[in-house]
């Protein structure tokens, strides 16, 4: 719980309400962080190594596609975050 507080405590939104509308890349709501599972925001932060922006990218990938933790885990390994916007 440490690190999820210290991962996610700058990046958290104030003014957000809870309904998931457009916001910065680099911040994200209480609502978006409560979407997703404990399982998949333990392999987040343990494979995001305290890059905020690595981990909300992946809290945004697993609401939006409703990731299991294993298709999670699957694009943790393959570096997806790295490789995005990167495509011709």
């Amino acid at each position: 719980m440490r690190r999820f507080y210290a991962l996610y405590q700058n990046a958290l939104d104030e003014s957000a309400s809870f309904e998931i509308g457009a916001q910065a890349v680099h911040q994200i709501s209480l609502n978006e962080l409560a979407m997703v599972l404990w399982g998949h925001h333990r392999q987040i932060i343990i494979n995001s190594k305290g890059d905020v922006k690595k981990a909300i990218f992946f809290v945004r990938k697993v609401i939006e596609n409703n990731w299991s933790r294993g298709v999670l885990m699957n694009f943790l390994d393959t570096e997806l975050y790295e490789r995005s916007g990167k495509a011709i």
